[in-house]
C-alpha cells in the first residue's frame, strides 16, 4: 500500500462530514485517495517529470519577500524572510478524476513526490520556518500541476561597494540554482508577471528600497559534468541619510563648533589651548572609530571619513597640534587609492574609471559602462538608437555593463539597456599629455549578431595600451532586439548595425578627452564584427568616422552576414507571443509590450532545426532599399561593383581551421551526427547554411563528395567536417570579399591566413566544459575565435606562456597596421607581405615563422565559386 493508502481508511471515515465549500480543500475524499493511491503506486521521485520526453522540466519561480533583516556593511551580507513559491507541472500526477485542488500537507505526500532541488548559491546561511508548524505547502492542482512553498530565512552574501558610505546605494543579489540537475534535467524561469513580489508594508531601518530586477544568473553555472540552471534578483537598497545625519554628522559639526571656543582664549594659554584641542581630537577619533565600526575595513576611504577630515580641518590653527597633522596626513594617505582615479570631462558630464595592469605589467586607465545612447527600450525598441543624455555629477565608471539581451547557448541573459562603451588607454591622468592624441581602435565584437559583447571577459585592452593605442569596444544589439524587422517602416531593422554608427559618432565626439585622436581611427572586429566592418566601408553613414578597417573571419559577402525574407522571422516571434501579425504596425506594437525574456523564449524553438543552425544566425542585417537615412542603402556586391566603399587600407582574413568551434557543438552530440547521416537530404543543407536554395540537396551532395569522398560526416572524420563548415561559413566569404575589393578600390587590401595554433584552443575548452574525454585532445587547428586570445586579455581566454608570446608579437602586427596602414613589426618578420592582388592571391600565412604564399586553400576556394548558390557574393545570383 502506497503512502496515501495507509491513510485511506481513516480519512474516509470523515468523509461523509467533509463538504467542498471552497476551491481549495485540505483533505480528500475516497475517490482521490485511491487515485492518488494508485498514481504514486509506481511513482519514481528520482525521476524528473519529464524524464520520459527527454525534455527538461520548467520549474516556474516566484519569490515572496516578506521582510529584509539586518543589512551589514561589516560583514558584507543581508538577512531576508522569504516564501520561495515554485510551479512545475507533473503528468504522472494528471488524472480526470481530480479537478479542484488539493493540499498534499502530509508529510508522507510530500516527501513521496519529486520536487526541484533548488538552493541559494550565495546564500551564507540558511533556516527553515517551524513555527508553529513545519512552513510548507504543496497544492496539486488539476492537470498534474503542482504549486511548492516553502518559508525561509536566509543570510545572503553582498559584496557592497562602501567609498560612498553613508551617501551610497547597494546593489545585493539573490540567487537560486539548480542543484543536482543539469540544463537537460531542470530549467528554472522566473514567473512572467511580478517574479519577485514585496510586503506591502516592507520597511528597513537604515535603506530604502530601490526596486529589483530579475534575470538569468550572468555567471555560467558549470562544471565538468555539465551547465547549471540560475535565476537572480538584483535588490537597489538606497541607504537613509536620516540615521547618520542623527547619529553622526550633528554631533561631529557640535564638537567642532565646541572647538572654537578656542578663539576666545588668551593666545598665551598655551596648556588650555593644547587640553581643548586634544579633546576635540579624542572626541572626534571615538566618534569615527564608532562609524567605522558599521562598515567593513576596506582599502579605500569613506565619504564619511572625507567629512571627519573636513570638519578636523576647519579648526582654528590655534588649536592645530602635531596629532592634527599625523591624523591628517593618515587619511591622506588613505585617500590616495580613491583620488588617484583616472578621471575625464566629456560633454555629457564626468567619468571616474579605474586602473588596469596591462600584459606587460603597466598600469593603464579604463573606462566602463559609459553610455553612447539612451537605453532602447520601451517607445525605444525596434527603433534606430538615439544619443545618450547629459548626466548630473560624476558618474562611476569602474564596473561593466550588462551584454545586450539575447538567447546565450540556451538560455537568457542581458538586458535591453545595454549600449555603453567601455575605453581602454594608456594615458593615466598623472602623465603628462602627448603632442598629439594616440592611435584609435575600435573593435565590434562577434556573434552572429544574435548573440555577444563588447566585455572585457574576451575584449579586455591589456595588449593593445602595451602598443601606445587607446581601445575602445561596445554593445551593440543584437537578434530580433537589434534586427528583427517587418521590412518596412514599422520595423525597418539594423538597430544593431546604427547602434553601431552612432558608437562610431561618440568616439569621434569624446575619444580627444581619454588621449585618442578622433582623425586616427582604425575600425575592427572579429566574426560579425569583422562582418559589421566592411559593412561601415560600404554604408554612406559611416564615411568618414575611420580611418583603416580590419575585418578577422567575416566580410560583408559572408553568407550570413545578411538576411532575405525576414518578415516571416518577425511574426513567428509575433505568433509565438500571441500578436497579430497580419498588420506590421499592430505586431510590432505588441511586440513592444512583450517582456524581453518572453521574445527571447520564442526563439529556440521557433528557430532551431539541426544541431544549433540556423538558430545562431536567425536574425541579420538586411539591405534597406528605398529607406530613408538606410544604412545599406544596395546589396554589398552591388555597392562594391559601382565603387561606392570607403578607399581605406584593409586588413582582412580568417584562421586556418575556423570551422572547429561551431563544428565542436555538432561533432560533441552523437545523436545530431546521427540524424545528419540519417536524413542528408533535410540536415546536410542545414548544416551548411543552404536550406533555402532550390537546389540544396544537390548543392549538398557536390561539398559531402568534395570534401568526404566515400566516407561520412562524424568523427572519423573530423578534420574534414571542420574544413567543410570553416570554407563555408568563413573563408569562402573573405576570398570572393577581397576579389572585389581590390578590383574597385585604390586602398591596398593585406590578406593573412592564421596557422599559430593555440595550446587550447576555443572547442577544446567547449568540449571540456562538455566532460567530453576524447575531443579535447583532437587537433582542432586555429578555430574560430582562436585569434581573440592573441589580441586581447580576459579570462575567457588564458594564455599560456608560449601563446602569450605569439600574442604579444601578433598584437604588434596589427598595431603596424594602425599605426600605418601597412602591416609591420620589430617583433614579428612580415615585411615580405604583399598587397593582395585580384589575379595574384598575395597573403601571410601567420605563425611564429610567417610565410608569403599565393595559392594556399584556393583549390577548395575555387569549388565554392563554382558552384551555384544564389547568394549576393555570386555574380550569377538570380533573384535580387
Amino acid at each position: 500500500m502506497g503512502p496515501v493508502g495507509i491513510l485511506t481508511v481513516f480519512w474516509a471515515a470523515g468523509s461523509a462530514l467533509a463538504a467542498t465549500a471552497g476551491k481549495q480543500r485540505a483533505y480528500f475524499n475516497v475517490t482521490e485517495l485511491r487515485v492518488l493511491d494508485m498514481m504514486l503506486k509506481n511513482y519514481d521521485r528520482r525521476a524528473t517529470p519529464t524524464f520520459a520526453e527527454d525534455t527538461p522540466t520548467e520549474v516556474t519561480v516566484e519569490l515572496y519577500i516578506r521582510s529584509f533583516g539586518s543589512i551589514n556593511p561589516s560583514t558584507m551580507d543581508y538577512e531576508v524572510d522569504l516564501y520561495l513559491r515554485q510551479y512545475w507541472t507533473d503528468p504522472r500526477l494528471r488524472h480526470k478524476d481530480i479537478t479542484t485542488p488539493l493540499d498534499l500537507n502530509d508529510p508522507n505526500l510530500v516527501k513521496a513526490i519529486w520536487k526541484p532541488e533548488v538552493y541559494f548559491p550565495n546564500a551564507k546561511h540558511g533556516e527553515f520556518q517551524f513555527v508553529t508548524v513545519p512552513n510548507v505547502l504543496i497544492r496539486l492542482n488539476p492537470g498534474g500541476k503542482i504549486f511548492y512553498m516553502l518559508r525561509l530565512k536566509l543570510i545572503f552574501a553582498c559584496m557592497m561597494e562602501v567609498s560612498k558610505f553613508p551617501l551610497d546605494y547597494q546593489v545585493c543579489t539573490m540567487e537560486i540554482g539548480s542543484f543536482s540537475k543539469t540544463l537537460s534535467e531542470l530549467e528554472l524561469r522566473w514567473k512572467t508577471e511580478k517574479p519577485v513580489v514585496l510586503y506591502e508594508s516592507l520597511k528597513m531601518p537604515q535603506f530604502e528600497f530601490g526596486g529589483v530586477e530579475t534575470s538569468m544568473c550572468e555567471q555560467e553555472q558549470s562544471s565538468s559534468i555539465g551547465d547549471y540552471s540560475c535565476l537572480q534578483a538584483a535588490f537597489t537598497l538606497r541607504r537613509s541619510l536620516g540615521f547618520h545625519l542623527v547619529q553622526s554628522y550633528i554631533p561631529t559639526i557640535l564638537i567642532v563648533m565646541i572647538s572654537w571656543v578656542s578663539f576666545w582664549m588668551d593666545v598665551d594659554s598655551v596648556p588650555g589651548r593644547v587640553t581643548l584641542g586634544i579633546t576635540t581630537l579624542l572626541t572626534m577619533t571615538t566618534k569615527s572609530s564608532g562609524i567605522q565600526a558599521e562598515v567593513p575595513q576596506v582599502s579605500y576611504v569613506k565619504v564619511s571619513g572625507v567629512a571627519q577630515v573636513s570638519y578636523v580641518k576647519r579648526r582654528s590653527a590655534a588649536t592645530m597640534s602635531a596629532t592634527d597633522l599625523a591624523l591628517l596626513l593618515l587619511v591622506v594617505t588613505q585617500a590616495t587609492a580613491t583620488a588617484n582615479r583616472p578621471r575625464v570631462r566629456l560633454s555629457d558630464g564626468e567619468l571616474l574609471g579605474t586602473t588596469e595592469t596591462s600584459a606587460a605589467g603597466t598600469p593603464y586607465a579604463v573606462f566602463y559602462g559609459v553610455p553612447y545612447a539612451q537605453p532602447p527600450v520601451g517607445a525605444l525598441r525596434f527603433r534606430r538608437p538615439e544619443p545618450a543624455q547629459p548626466w548630473n555629477g560624476t558618474r562611476d565608471a569602474d564596473t561593466p555593463s550588462e551584454p545586450c539581451a539575447q538567447l546565450y547557448v540556451d538560455r537568457f541573459r542581458g538586458s535591453e539597456d545595454c549600449l555603453y562603451a567601455n575605453v581602454y588607454t594608456p594615458s593615466l591622468p598623472e602623465d603628462p599629455p602627448s603632442a598629439a592624441g594616440r592611435h584609435v581602435v575600435v573593435y565590434i565584437p562577434g556573434g552572429a549578431f544574435n548573440f555577444g559583447s563588447g566585455g572585457p571577459g574576451q575584449l579586455g585592452g591589456g595588449r593593445f595600451v602595451d602598443e601606445g593605442i587607446v581601445l575602445v569596444t561596445f554593445n551593440y544589439r543584437v537578434g530580433p532586439f537589434g534586427f528583427l524587422t517587418t521590412e518596412d517602416e514599422a520595423a525597418p531593422g539594423n538597430y544593431g548595425l546604427h547602434d553601431q554608427v552612432l558608437a562610431l559618432r561618440w568616439v569621434r565626439d569624446n575619444i580627444a578627452a581619454f588621449g585618442g585622436d578622433p582623425d586616427r581611427v582604425t575600425l575592427a572586429g572579429e566574426s560579425a564584427g569583422g562582418a559589421s566592418t566592411h559593412l561601415h566601408m560600404l554604408s554612406p553613414l559611416s564615411r568618414g568616422l575611420f580611418q583603416r578597417a580590419i575585418s578577422q573571419s567575416a566580410t560583408a559577402l559572408s553568407f550570413w552576414a545578411l538576411g532575405e525574407g525576414q518578415r516571416t522571422k518577425a511574426e513567428e516571434v509575433g505568433a509565438a507571443l500571441g500578436c497579430p501579425v497580419n498588420r506590421s504596425a499592430e505586431l510590432v506594437d505588441c511586440l513592444r509590450e512583450a517582456s524581453a525574456q518572453s521574445i527571447v523564449a520564442t526563439l529556440e524553438p521557433a528557430f532551431r532545426r539541426w544541431s544549433i543552425y540556423p538558430m545562431v544566425f536567425a536574425f541579420r542585417p538586411r539591405v534597406e532599399r528605398g529607406v530613408p537615412g538606410a544604412f545599406l542603402p544596395d546589396s554589398p556586391r552591388r555597392l562594391l561593383e559601382r565603387g561606392e566603399v570607403a578607399d581605406v587600407p584593409w586588413l582582412v582574413g580568417f584562421n586556418s581551421d575556423e570551422g572547429g568551434t561551431f563544428g565542436s557543438f555538432s561533432l560533441l552530440n552523437t545523436s545530431a551526427l546521427e540524424s545528419l547521416r540519417r536524413y542528408p537530404d533535410t540536415n546536410g543543407p542545414v548544416w551548411l547554411g543552404l536550406e533555402t536554395q532550390r537546389n540544396s540537396s544537390a548543392l549538398y551532395e557536390a561539398i559531402r563528395q568534395f570534401y568526404f569522398g566515400t566516407q561520412r560526416p562524424g568523427l572519423t572524420t573530423a578534420a574534414q567536417f571542420i574544413q567543410a563548415e570553416g570554407d563555408r561559413y568563413f573563408a569562402s566569404g573573405v576570398d570572393v570579399a577581397v576579389r572585389l575589393q581590390a578590383r574597385h578600390s585604390t586602398a591596398p587590401v593585406f590578406k593573412y591566413v592564421l596557422e599559430e595554433v593555440p595550446e587550447t584552443s576555443f572547442p577544446a575548452l567547449l568540449a571540456q566544459k562538455a566532460g567530453n574525454s576524447e575531443l579535447p585532445f583532437f587537433p582542432w587547428g586555429v578555430s574560430h575565435k582562436d585569434d581573440l586570445r592573441y589580441l586581447f586579455t580576459g579570462p575567457r581566454f588564458p594564455a599560456s606562456r608560449r601563446d602569450g608570446e605569439f600574442a604579444t608579437k601578433l598584437t604588434s602586427v596589427w598595431s603596424g597596421f594602425i599605426r600605418t596602414g601597412r602591416p609591420q613589426s620589430a617583433l614579428l618578420d612580415v615585411s615580405a607581405w604583399k598587397p593582395y592582388k585580384e589575379r595574384q592571391d598575395n597573403h601571410m600565412r601567420l605563425s611564429s615563422s610567417p610565410r608569403p604564399d599565393t595559392g594556399a586553400y584556393q583549390k577548395r576556394m575555387e569549388f565554392w565559386r563554382s558552384l551555384p548558390i544564389d547568394e549576393d557574393w555570386n555574380p550569377t545570383k538570380q533573384t535580387e
